[in-house]
């Protein structure tokens, strides 16, 4: 086992201004509440005004909204917080708290800092090339411009948390109790296995990786090299692929290493990494299909709308909020399970950090209630997708037996095949995988 003793710290102690004399503190409330509510409600009254009015839809105002989205989500990570500690008397904040709110510190402000440099390369553009402003700050290259920095944001907080908290942070042991605190874990996967059997095992997977990684490579680069392709339904297609691309990075690459090494360890963080990359990519997947059967339903059901409703800017949208609902789930996910005492054995029977075999590790009496919790959390996203692809397809069939011509019907059905397929073996995939999350004994030895 790979651990010293320490009296692990499972909560920290927001000193901030409880040193300050408790007279003061209600003005300092006060003051940061005006504060904080006038930032809100400035933001919000910004926001309105430019989506309300069509007029202030131009790249600078859209900017000017997505800056002053950045800054509510900022302030909402920091202020409430603050403003409670400040008439509380109990200042402590648990392990996950705190890497949660410096994650959505960093990552908001980060984003901040990238949107303020879209906003001057705007300016730029407006000023010093004006004729062909409309083409350089196109309705597409500006939500290409905001979805790589907001991306940005994201991943510089990530890497911060995870570099601070992959930390050991101990104390005496009066303070606490003691544990074995694990700092690495073991990846069993196919070590099991014989081993003339691994080097077979591992030309096959190569082969499938490869064979994923380029097709999704080449539909990306087709998608994009071909104009006539610029459509919704294809550009789903791409941000499919690229989320397809990324899943099988966080997951095969250490796969195959495992496959030929005899170490087969992982540090902590990259186990907690490779959990919530997985997790994030596979539920935005999940949620890219139930856009992509949106938008078959829309083709189908409501045509002379197809434009209208499936404009760049509403597709940016839905990709957007897809790949965001796969990192909200991802975070909620992997907070769950590694906010979690580890203080015993650390082989992970799995190819990879997946949560049952991770969670047989945990030690403590909340180990069952976070089993359900993130079992729910799957189920729940995954059935809630699949259940949205079900109605849009539910519509998409009763329009299609209404076409009189079976010609025509025909035609609408063929629209849909690829999309029916992908679901198809996505969910069923899923099922086998997710669907056993009942608790931290529900795997046992399953590699």
């Amino acid at each position: 086992m790979a651990g010293q003793n320490y009296s692990l710290v499972t909560e920290f102690i927001l000193v901030g201004f409880s040193t300050f004399p408790r007279h003061l503190l209600p003005a300092f409330f006060l003051l940061y509440l005006l504060m904080y509510l006038f930032t809100l409600l400035g933001n919000l009254l910004i926001m309105a005004t430019v989506w309300s009015e069509r007029s202030l839809h131009t790249p600078m105002y859209l900017f000017l909204c997505a800056l002053s989205t950045s800054e509510i989500l900022f302030t909402v990570a920091v202020t409430p917080r603050m403003l409670v500690d400040m008439l509380s008397t109990h200042h402590t904040i648990t392990w996950a708290a705190c890497a949660s709110q410096m994650f959505f510190s960093f990552t908001f402000g980060f984003t901040h800092s990238f949107l303020l440099m879209i906003m001057g390369y705007d300016r730029y553009v407006a000023i010093c090339h004006p004729l062909r402003y409309n083409v350089l700050m196109s309705n597409r290259d500006c939500a290409r411009l905001m979805s790589w920095f907001w991306a940005g944001g994201s991943i510089m907080g990530m890497m911060l948390t995870l570099i601070v908290f992959h930390l050991t942070f101990c104390m005496a042991a009066t303070l606490g109790q003691n544990h074995s605190f694990v700092s690495e874990f073991i990846l069993v996967g196919f070590s099991t296995f014989p081993r003339h059997l691994l080097p077979a095992f591992f030309l096959l997977f190569l082969l499938m990786y490869l064979f994923t990684l380029l097709g999704n490579l080449l539909i990306t680069a087709t998608v994009w090299s071909e104009r006539g392709l610029h459509t919704p339904m294809y550009l789903f297609l791409c941000a499919l692929s690229t989320s397809e691309i990324l899943y099988t990075l966080a997951i095969t690459p250490r796969l195959l290493v495992d496959l030929l090494s005899a170490h087969h360890a992982i540090t902590w963080a990259a186990c907690a990494s490779q959990m919530f990359f997985s997790f994030t990519f596979g539920f935005t997947h999940s949620c890219l299909l139930t856009v992509m059967g949106y938008d078959r339903y829309v083709a189908i059901c409501h045509p002379l709308h197809y434009h209208v409703l499936m404009s760049p800017r509403g597709c940016t949208c839905l990709v957007a909020w897809s790949w965001a609902g796969g990192s909200v789930t991802g975070l909620v996910v992997t907070t769950a399970v590694f906010h979690l005492t580890f203080c015993g054995p650390n082989e992970i029977h799995h190819f990879l950090c997946h949560v049952p075999p991770v969670l047989k590790l945990a030690c403590g009496t909340d180990v069952p209630t976070v089993a359900l919790g993130v079992g729910l959390v799957c189920i729940t996203a995954l059935l809630g997708c699949c259940l949205l692809i079900l109605l849009s397809y539910i519509f998409i069939v009763a329009a299609i037996l209404r076409i009189p011509s079976a010609e025509g019907r025909h035609k609408a059905f063929s629209t849909c095949a690829s999309h029916l397929t992908v679901v198809i073996v996505h969910y069923g995939f899923a099922s086998v995988v997710y669907l056993k999350l009942k608790g931290p004994q529900s795997l046992e030895g399953d590699t």
